[in-house]
């Protein structure tokens, strides 16, 4: 752990590089960053949980202090601080616009199998013949997640593998089945 008078030293020199950073010196950006990425990528890291996550944060963090230098004032917190909220702000954009993004996807998917099963309701066993056109594992992972109620995230569980490979393999199978059904009607 650092003394006092060592903490008050680093907060000074990085007082100073931001100061050089508002006026667009680069050498003080680069100087900033090698003294401050390791913490600043192990906050990123904990919120994002993977390690690219964390430096797509990261990066913006960097730009996000580099264009913020100039009101970055000494007298109301220090350096550490400020960079450090940089990056909970920015990985909280990220995880927030993630999960829209996911409910906007699951959204769409409700409403494509909403579809679907509209139409099979206008064919007489359309929906069995659809369903033995699809591979083995295409209509096991459609019959978990929709007959047996499985969530995509129970099924990524079960048979081992990533969340977003179940989800697009059962996109991908889901489609195929509106296909057949549109060709079935």
């Amino acid at each position: 752990m650092k003394s006092t008078h060592e903490q008050d030293k680093e907060q000074q020199t990085l007082a100073d590089l931001v100061a050089r950073m508002a006026l667009r010196d680069q050498q003080a950006c680069k100087t900033f960053y090698t003294l401050t990425a390791d913490r600043a990528y192990g906050m990123a890291l904990k919120m994002m949980q993977e390690p690219a996550r964390a430096q797509d944060v990261l990066q913006d963090v960097y730009i996000k202090a580099w264009s913020n230098a100039p009101q970055y004032r000494p007298h109301k917190g220090q350096v550490l601080s400020w960079l450090m909220t940089i990056v909970r702000n920015r990985s909280l954009d990220v995880i927030r616009a993630e999960q829209r993004r996911s409910q906007v996807m699951e959204e769409h998917q409700e409403q494509s199998q909403i579809m679907s099963f509209e139409q099979v309701k206008n064919t007489e066993g359309g929906l069995m013949l659809c369903l033995e056109k699809l591979s083995s594992p295409q209509r096991n992972n459609i019959i978990a997640a929709f007959y047996h109620g499985f969530t995509y995230q129970e099924l990524a569980k079960k048979i081992g593998q990533p969340l977003a490979t179940v989800k697009s393999r059962i996109r991908r199978s889901l489609l195929k089945l509106k296909e057949c059904l549109e060709h079935e009607v």
